[in-house]
């Protein structure tokens, strides 16, 4: 929502290759589950700033992918952010189903892997957002193929659920999509500030104004995280996370 003029050309100047934008549904509905009204106008008014810059630019980059994270709340609604995609040039779409925990994993994962709260992230959510109907979402997932046609824009669901998997995703606490994860040996986050994570559970690796990211990558801390994770296949905690979405890796060492 921050993204002005100015802004934009810094970013299209860098040579960023991609960005991508949370959007949960249409207008009322994003606004509705950001609790900040007129959040929606503000991300259309950032995605075209940097869109009337890479024009201007003649820019290819950076390439603009829109998030939305499916719910009780938007899920008879999601398909319409097809239309605002295309209207706003964006070349890829992603829908991620809800990621959610409860206090039990998260208390687990806290003992294999002991944790300060560093940045503020919680998975323990609500249960009226998981109350979602599996054929009410299916529905809108063939809505948004059928909009597609003859489009340029790429979809995604993360995890690509079928309508038995939606039921367990949301109602079996046991449930995975996959029963390993990878991630931490391909990717890292990092934050605004510098802090390096591996994922969205808040290990803190190191920061890069103290070490450079090749060394954190190497690091003692990250090693136990991964080998840690290894020896579990999962954490507790991460039985829901959207970036399980192959379950190629259950075939994997």
């Amino acid at each position: 929502m921050l993204v002005k003029p100015q802004i934009a050309a810094e970013v299209v100047a860098a040579e960023v290759d991609s960005i991508t934008f949370s959007v949960d549904g249409p207008e009322d509905i994003h606004d509705k589950i950001r609790g900040v009204s007129g959040s929606y106008t503000k991300v259309c008014q950032a995605i075209s700033a940097i869109e009337s810059e890479k024009k201007i630019k003649q820019a290819a980059k950076p390439t603009i992918s829109i998030n939305c994270t499916i719910s009780s709340v938007n899920q008879g609604e999601f398909s319409r952010l097809i239309d605002m995609a295309k209207q706003y040039n964006i070349s890829c779409i992603n829908y991620a189903f809800l990621f959610f925990t409860d206090k039990n994993a998260v208390d687990k994962t806290q003992a294999l892997i002991p944790v300060k709260q560093v940045k503020p992230e919680n998975q323990i959510l609500p249960d009226y957002l998981k109350q979602i109907d599996s054929q009410t979402i299916q529905d809108e997932i063939q809505k948004c193929y059928n909009k597609l046609n003859g489009s340029n824009l790429l979809m995604n669901l993360s995890p690509p659920l079928t309508e038995n998997e939606i039921n367990s995703y949301f109602f079996n606490n046991k449930y995975s999509y996959c029963n390993k994860c990878f991630l931490p040996w391909y990717s890292s986050r990092i934050s605004p500030y510098g802090d390096v994570y591996p994922c969205s559970i808040d290990f803190k690796i190191g920061n890069l104004r103290e070490k450079p990211f090749s060394k954190l990558w190497n690091s003692e801390n990250y090693i136990h995280f991964r080998n840690t994770l290894k020896h579990n296949g999962l954490f507790p905690k991460c039985l829901k996370c959207c970036i399980l979405t192959t379950k190629l890796w259950n075939y994997l060492l």
